[in-house]
């Protein structure tokens, strides 16, 4: 397999790798338990994945390849690798694109990143739906009350014309990054989005089952309204509780 567009990095990963692949088996398993690699699922392909770009030092915008030549580094099938590639473009940590210079791209995007895991997680069952409304609750809060502590006379009136936006579809997930905006602090934006993202999945699924989910829409106009308020006001303390009483609320936790 070519490297020519990978980082050094990436080549050394993949010519160790290429080396410990030559009996068709994972150097490193634990001896008296060597796993064929063409037995993995494509979940197991996909762990293994994110566990040698970590130790390969891959850096945001690295080409690890195409998927025909890392099938064939891997000693997958190709189906199993594309599964695979899959897994971790929805979870936000690959990207494929195609025409010349394509293939596929170690592109991590945080929020995603955190949506998959928290997906992931949820799934298995380790964190309830009423969990993540809650941490999504609070995150929001804290958003709000930053907000209300730096925002100015110009990020309020954005923060109005989101809250009255004409297209009602969009205008609840409008305000909530122009609030995130006004409270200037990255990761406080990434984890809104993450959660938003594991919060509105699981919902979808719920939906796809046939179950009621959330409700009071009608909240969402005059709430949004509140933490606005609160924010012109610079009652951080207010305006987190507003927040986080709209996502109760709209998500009837």
């Amino acid at each position: 397999m070519s490297t020519k567009h990978s980082s050094p990095m990436i080549a050394n990963g993949i010519k160790n790798n290429e080396e410990s692949l030559a009996d068709g088996h994972l150097s490193s398993a634990p001896t008296g338990a060597r796993v064929e690699l063409r037995l993995w699922s494509p979940r197991e392909l996909a762990q293994r994945l994110v566990a040698w770009l970590e130790e390969s030092g891959a850096k945001p915008g690295d080409r690890i390849g195409d998927r025909a030549g890392l099938a064939d580094l891997w000693g997958v099938s190709a189906s199993t690798m594309r599964e695979a590639v899959r897994i971790l473009e929805a979870a936000g940590i690959l990207e494929q694109k195609v025409g010349a210079g394509g293939g596929v791209f170690f592109q991590p995007r945080e929020a995603d990143a955190i949506a998959g895991v928290l997906l992931w997680s949820a799934a298995l069952g380790r964190i309830g739906d009423a969990a993540l409304v809650r941490a999504l609750a609070e995150i929001e809060g804290l958003i709000a009350a930053h907000a209300a502590l730096r925002a100015g006379p110009e990020d309020v009136r954005r923060c109005e014309r989101a809250a009255r936006s004409d297209d009602a579809s969009q205008r609840d997930s409008l305000f909530h990054e122009v609030l995130t905006e006004c409270a200037g602090n990255e990761m406080l934006g990434i984890l809104r989005r993450a959660l938003a993202e594991a919060v509105g999945g699981r919902a979808g699924e719920a939906r796809a089952a046939g179950r009621s989910v959330g409700g009071n829409l009608d909240h969402v106009a005059y709430s949004h309204a509140y933490i606005v308020d609160a924010v012109r006001t610079g009652d951080a303390a207010e305006a987190s509780r507003r927040a986080r009483r709209h996502i109760e609320v709209v998500l009837e936790t």
